[in-house]
C-alpha cells in the first residue's frame, strides 16, 4: 500500500515538462556556452583526451541549448531560422568532434 501511495504521489512530479521555466533555462544555458567555447579553444593544444573532452562538453552544451530552443520555441518566440541555425552549429560541431576524436 505504501508503494502505491508513493507512486501516486510522485506521478505528478514525473509529468512535469523537461523545461519548467523556459526563460531561466534558456538564459542559464546560453550563459554557459561562452565558457565551454573558451575551454574548447584553450584545449586545442592539449593532449587528445583533454581536447576531446572539452569538445564533447561544448557539443553537449549546444545540444542542450537546441533542446531548449525546440521545447520552448513558442514561449520564447524563437524563429524557425534560429532553430535551423542551431541545428547547423550542432552538425558542424559533431563533424569537428568526429574528425578530431573519432566519434
Amino acid at each position: 500500500m505504501k508503494s502505491l501511495f508513493l507512486a501516486a504521489t510522485l506521478t505528478p512530479l514525473l509529468a512535469l515538462p523537461a523545461f519548467a521555466d523556459c526563460t531561466a533555462d534558456f538564459t542559464a544555458q546560453t550563459s554557459k556556452i561562452p565558457a565551454l567555447q573558451s575551454a574548447s579553444l584553450f584545449k586545442l593544444g592539449a593532449p587528445p583526451a583533454e581536447k576531446c573532452a572539452a569538445q564533447k562538453d561544448l557539443l553537449d552544451g549546444y545540444i542542450r541549448l537546441s533542446e531548449i530552443y525546440k521545447t520552448c520555441q513558442a514561449e520564447l518566440k524563437i524563429p524557425e531560422s534560429d532553430i535551423k541555425d542551431q541545428d547547423q552549429v550542432i552538425a558542424d560541431q559533431q563533424q569537428s568532434y568526429a574528425q578530431d576524436c573519432g566519434g
